[in-house]
């Protein structure tokens, strides 16, 4: 029997295990805009550079901010002597290896830019896509399933605050934030109040800045007990005149950056409009069943579109979920039942007010799609997380150099060979 054609577009985290998982079953194609494998992870390996902007927000010197132990997988685990906290360089690693170990069997066109994606009247799908080195000659090619894998942490939400023109320092977003030591000495600006903003603030510290300020619109604080030169602001900023910025509460300071770490939005220019998934950040995304169904057309599929707490554990799960709803192994229930499981997801994280709340109900998400698909049940992850948001809190310049325990074996990481204030190496 011939195998259905499966189209994954994006050759991120979530395309390397959705390739992987589907080719089992499947005819798999996928379709990677940049030169190698990775998304955000292969920054200063080959990354895409496009003539306005490029794909990858990470940055040198980054370690993860996260231990590993949070979202490693059950059959690819990492040396056991490395340290939690791991630099960008190890992340592409494994991943890489993933790719090598279990993804051979799916086809790959690297350098090909996907520019449109329309379900045909046969309920096909038609693919359109170029070469990077000939975008005048556009190719076509028809696939039965669609899977959207290109992540949603490269098209900036770039606000624009009142008078921001009139700023005389420079003004640029968290995705083309590059390198701490452009910031020696510097004063820094961070807008935003969550993981970009306190990375960024303690990076241009780390780096000599001579002070990196935070605002943001939550009325909580962030909680944390920052280093002498990091401050996060009473209020938030209200106007600009030269190189002050005036805050709400009529204070004023003078800065040469600031940085927006305002987020990113979910963005599929390629993806015809009766296909097209609209969400905003959220842990349980609007319009999908099962965080990755398409409601409207079942058999288009959206990959790690949640906020991330478990990252890789979520995309592993989800590709063996589609795997298994692709070749028949688990039927889809009726269009009103999986109306119906939506509203239910949606409803229940809507009453989530603190985030060990929003990480348990990631956890149980991964341990219901290892039900369905019967692979090993690691939602217990999130309680690594619980603590590592505890050790951030006692400590946010120190919290890098914990030890965790693996979900797995029980066994303690390796040590740091560096800690992360003395590590200068991109």
């Amino acid at each position: 029997m011939t195998k259905p054609k499966v189209a994954v577009v994006g050759f991120g985290p979530s395309g390397i295990f959705a390739s992987a998982s589907i080719s089992e079953v499947a005819d798999v194609t996928v379709f990677e805009r940049a030169s190698v494998m990775g998304g955000q992870w292969n920054f200063m390996e080959e990354e895409l550079v496009e003539p306005d902007r490029q794909h990858s927000s990470m940055y040198t010197c980054l370690w993860i901010n996260a231990p590993k132990e949070a979202y490693e997988l059950p059959n690819h685990r990492f040396d056991g002597e490395l340290p939690s906290y791991v630099k960008r360089p190890v992340m592409y690693r494994y991943l890489k290896e993933y790719h090598l170990k279990y993804g051979q069997a799916a086809k790959v066109k690297f350098n090909c830019k996907v520019e449109n994606v329309t379900n045909t009247a046969k309920d096909k799908f038609s693919v359109t896509w170029v070469d990077n080195a000939q975008p005048d000659y556009p190719q076509m090619e028809t696939f039965d399933y669609v899977v959207v894998a290109v992540g949603h942490f490269s098209v900036p939400n770039d606000p624009i605050f009142t008078n921001e023109d009139k700023f005389t320092g420079k003004i640029i977003h968290a995705h083309d934030y590059r390198d701490g030591r452009m910031y020696k000495d510097k004063r820094v600006l961070l807008v935003g109040g969550s993981y970009s903003a306190e990375d960024i603030a303690l990076q241009c510290w780390k780096f000599g800045a001579k002070y990196s300020h935070i605002t943001h619109k939550n009325p909580n604080r962030m909680g944390y007990q920052w280093p002498k030169g990091v401050v996060e602001t009473e209020t938030f900023l209200k106007d600009f005149d030269g190189d002050k910025v005036i805050f709400e509460d009529g204070s004023s300071e003078e800065y040469d950056y600031i940085v927006k770490c305002t987020g990113y939005v979910h963005h599929f220019p390629f993806m015809s409009e009766d296909i097209l998934l609209k969400t905003e950040n959220s842990f349980c995304p609007e319009n999908l069943y099962q965080q990755c169904v398409l409601l409207k057309n079942p058999k288009v599929f959206y990959m790690g579109m949640a906020n991330q707490a478990l990252s890789m554990t979520i995309f592993q799960h989800q590709s063996f979920y589609i795997r298994d709803l692709i070749s028949g192994k688990i039927p889809l229930p009726s269009k009103d039942e999986m109306q119906t499981h939506y509203e239910a997801d949606r409803a229940e994280n809507a009453t989530f007010t603190h985030p060990f709340e929003m990480v348990r109900y990631q956890g149980r998400y991964a341990n219901r799609l290892a039900e369905l698909t019967g692979a090993v049940k690691n939602g217990g992850q999130c309680e690594i997380l619980i603590e590592w948001i505890k050790t951030k809190l006692a400590d946010v310049t120190d919290y890098r150099n914990k030890q965790f325990n693996n979900f797995y074996t029980g066994n303690l990481s390796g040590e740091n060979k560096v800690n992360w204030f003395d590590d200068r190496e991109p």
